[in-house]
């Protein structure tokens, strides 16, 4: 894993540009085509009124597997990549879910009842898994991990479709919060089935890039941890899990409605308040209950101020509109942690979301600093990166600069 690190810096380094030279061009065409064997384009086609459709939710179906020789048999494929898909297309003002979730919505409601406009999603997404894979021949590696996908409307119109394969030998970038965020996640999986992860989020971010924006703007940020925290769930359990209460293994089995159900019930008979109010509180957000899970994560907060507990109440907070109480919540965080690497990730995200770039910079900057110091490849990677999306903005240009100095250091190691 090292290695490919040290080559991929080694690169920022030498050839500032050269990211822009492995990067597949984007190729709108009137019909998708067979891929190259060698390099693989993002083909698209979009109808010209796509726009005005007004689209603000989508429901994301099933993927079908239909690469003969898929690998990685431990990581669950289908779901993995519906989660991306959903993530990214959240990060681009929809509402995103998936087909089991709109079932569970349809079957909820009675025969009298219709179900709400922000229930029945306008387009509908699915498609199949092409490729995900290892090819590997002595020294040589590559992981890769294709799509085939197209958005219809209700009507069974094709609106949209997309194809393209990612490749580790392309060197992957993550750019959008929702790819920074779940590669937090995604690095507690084995350096092999990172790789993969990385491709999943790769493929389907430059896919979904190609799908103009809502026009609805809203940070749902309770849709982006959904997604990320179903596919943190796929791990394999810990052994802290056996010792949680009711509320966080309802949590842990996806079982989100009867998870808050019952931390309500256990917070009052004030049964265990420290996990029943944190586990509360996400579930809360992740019902989009933005009041709630506010609430409760104040109560959280009083009882434990936890680096975990501060980064909750401060997103509760931008759910609510209060930017302010945001940044105050999360520069706690990381005062109560300040050599917490991934404390000051997260920061770096949120003052993304409230339009404070410049501030955003220095978070990546620290992030990176704290990298370096500990010879942390991947992760001052990953500050690189966030700085060099940001370059256009106060000393993010600067900070980018000076750590790509620094990294020479650690390459040469």
């Amino acid at each position: 894993m090292n290695g490919s690190l040290n080559f991929i810096l080694a690169a920022l380094v030498v050839f500032p540009l050269l990211g822009a030279c492995v990067t597949p061009q984007t190729k709108k065409v009137e019909s998708l085509g067979p891929e190259s064997k060698l390099f693989s384009d993002v083909q698209f086609t979009i109808i010209d009124q796509f726009e005005r459709r007004e689209i603000k939710c989508i429901t994301v179906g099933n993927l079908q597997i239909t690469d003969e020789n898929a690998g990685f048999p431990n990581l669950p494929k289908e779901h993995l990549v519906r989660q991306a898909i959903i993530g990214n297309l959240t990060s681009k003002n929809y509402r995103a879910i998936s087909l089991e979730e709109m079932n569970e919505v349809m079957l909820k409601a009675s025969s009298t009842q219709t179900v709400s406009a922000q229930q029945n999603c306008d387009a509908f997404l699915d498609g199949d898994i092409s490729a995900f894979r290892n090819d590997s021949l002595l020294t040589y590696s590559d992981t890769v991990v294709g799509l085939n996908l197209q958005m219809k409307d209700r009507s069974g119109n094709v609106l949209w479709s997309g194809r393209h394969s990612a490749s580790s030998k392309d060197g992957a970038i993550p750019f959008s919060p929702f790819s920074l965020i779940s590669g937090l996640i995604a690095s507690r999986y084995n350096s092999e089935n990172e790789i993969a992860f990385q491709m999943v989020d790769a493929v389907s971010r430059r896919l979904v890039d190609t799908i103009p924006d809502g026009q609805h703007l809203n940070l749902d940020w309770g849709s982006i941890e959904n997604a990320v925290y179903n596919i943190e769930r796929q791990e394999p359990a810990k052994a802290k899990d056996e010792r949680a209460g009711t509320a966080a293994k309802l949590l842990a089995q996806g079982k989100i409605q009867k998870a808050l159900e019952a931390a309500r019930d256990a917070i009052r008979k004030k049964d265990d308040l420290r996990e029943n109010y944190s586990v509360g509180a996400r579930v809360a957000s992740m019902l989009q209950q933005h009041e709630l899970s506010n609430e409760y994560f104040l109560e959280a907060v009083a009882i434990d101020q936890s680096t975990e507990n501060l980064i909750g109440l401060s997103i509760s907070y931008i759910k609510v509109g209060r930017a302010d109480l945001a940044k105050a919540s999360m520069s706690k965080a990381v005062l109560a942690a300040p050599e917490n690497l991934n404390v000051r990730v997260q920061y770096g995200l949120l003052l993304e979301a409230v339009k404070a770039p410049e501030d955003a910079a220095k978070a990546y900057y620290q992030a990176g600093e704290l990298a370096y110091r500990d010879g942390d490849l991947e992760n001052l990677y990953k500050a690189l990166v966030s700085l060099r999306r940001l370059q256009s903005y106060g000393d993010a240009n600067q900070f980018y600069n000076v750590l790509i100095k620094k990294s020479k250091s650690l390459i040469k190691n």
